[in-house]
């Protein structure tokens, strides 16, 4: 007949490395590293837009908008008569610390054209860090495409600053749109 001390001295011998083991991985697993936290890096992304009508037809006015400096300006263009239409580079510096900063920038084009059959086309793109992002085209005698997306990084769920060209090419492939009419 097994005592109450023996059952005592089992329960500790088998229970208490596994409790020990548990609280040791629970500690380690929480462990946070503050050095991460307050390393503050500059970041930097580039941004244009791109306006193209198909053959016959003729791109007539765009507008898009710049967001410089934390403010977002409209800007419109009128007169316009090629068949192709690319915007100056854009930039916005950002200082941030990882996990604790969220970063928008609102990016828009939108553009008309005449075209010289139903057939006549008119596509809008915007590129992130050299990245096609979003892409609309439309169809038609009068074609009018527009292109809207809000760059939003935020560093809370990453994990330190990750190559934004991984997290670039997961929203190409997530974000890009045709629209047809």
């Amino acid at each position: 007949m097994i005592t109450q001390k023996k059952v005592f001295q089992n329960i500790i011998t088998v229970f208490l490395p596994l409790l020990l083991g548990s609280l040791f991985v629970l500690v380690t697993s929480c462990k946070h590293d503050e050095d991460e936290d307050e390393i503050e890096q500059k970041i930097t992304h580039k941004w244009y837009y791109k306006v193209e009508a198909s053959e016959g037809a003729t791109i007539t006015n765009i507008s898009h908008a710049n967001h410089i400096s934390g403010e977002t300006k409209n800007i419109s263009i009128n007169g316009i008569t090629g068949t192709m239409w690319m915007s100056s580079e854009f930039s916005e510096t950002s200082i941030a610390v990882p996990r604790k900063h969220k970063w928008i920038i609102p990016m828009y084009i939108k553009a008309k054209a005449n075209g010289t059959n139903i057939s006549s086309a008119l596509k809008v793109q915007i590129y992130v860090d050299g990245v096609l992002i979003k892409e609309v085209k439309d169809v038609g005698l009068t074609p009018n495409a527009e292109a809207r997306y809000e760059f939003n990084t935020n560093l809370k769920k990453m994990k330190g600053i990750q190559t934004l060209g991984k997290r670039l090419k997961k929203i190409k492939l997530n974000n890009t749109s045709i629209i047809k009419k």
